[in-house]
């Protein structure tokens, strides 16, 4: 079908819509985020707010789908050539998935949302489901790569990243709850060197330098 400007008018309104909840549900959490905020930060009417979002439980998953992807462009692309190890590239997916600059903290408080929200909200699952999938293809990637490489031992990939999802979930959450870059680096540490032992690296997982993850 051919685009029409009306299409592209009402895709530019629902990003901007998205974009703008990603902010306000991050700073004032799903039931303090309010539509006429969002509505006006993304320069729409709050009935085409509704009429895109019937709920704000929508909302919220479309905005953490979005901060994922988001996210993952940063994971997937911040790895310049020379970092192309199979241990590189699991250091710095570690690095992005952690609370790491401004843009990823924004993303972890709409997943506390999200886990919130989900516990009472089975039709939030699905979401929790798709981007821990997308979460475990990145990182079974990098894993089996790096046992074909001989960078790592490791007898089962799938049991290894499931720990590594819940070792940054655990430390990434309290990184967030102390707030201080010391936390975020005592967790970057403490997941690097359990993760380390986890696939037989006598030496610490190459972290690449805070500066340098902007």
């Amino acid at each position: 079908m051919k685009e029409t400007k009306a299409t592209t008018d009402t895709a530019g309104a629902r990003a901007r819509i998205i974009e703008a909840a990603c902010s306000h549900i991050a700073r004032n959490g799903l039931e303090g985020a309010k539509i006429r905020d969002i509505a006006h930060d993304a320069g729409v009417s709050t009935a085409l707010v509704h009429y895109h979002f019937a709920t704000k439980a929508t909302l919220l998953d479309a905005a953490l789908v979005h901060a994922y992807d988001r996210a993952g462009t940063l994971r997937l692309s911040a790895t310049p050539g020379s970092r192309s190890h199979a241990t590189q590239r699991l250091a710095d997916l570690i690095t992005f998935s952690l609370p790491a600059d401004t843009g990823l903290r924004e993303e972890w408080l709409l997943w506390m949302e999200l886990w919130l929200h989900a516990v009472r909200d089975p039709s939030l699952r699905t979401t929790v489901e798709s981007l821990y999938g997308k979460m475990r293809e990145e990182f079974t990637a990098a894993v089996t790569d790096g046992v074909a490489a001989g960078e790592f031992t490791c007898p089962d990939p799938d049991v290894t990243v499931t720990r590594i999802l819940a070792l940054l979930d655990g430390f990434g959450l309290q990184a967030m709850l102390l707030g201080t870059p010391e936390a975020l680096t005592a967790s970057q540490s403490s997941v690097g060197d359990l993760v380390g032992r986890e696939l037989g690296l006598t030496g610490p997982l190459p972290f690449r330098p805070p500066a340098s993850r902007q």
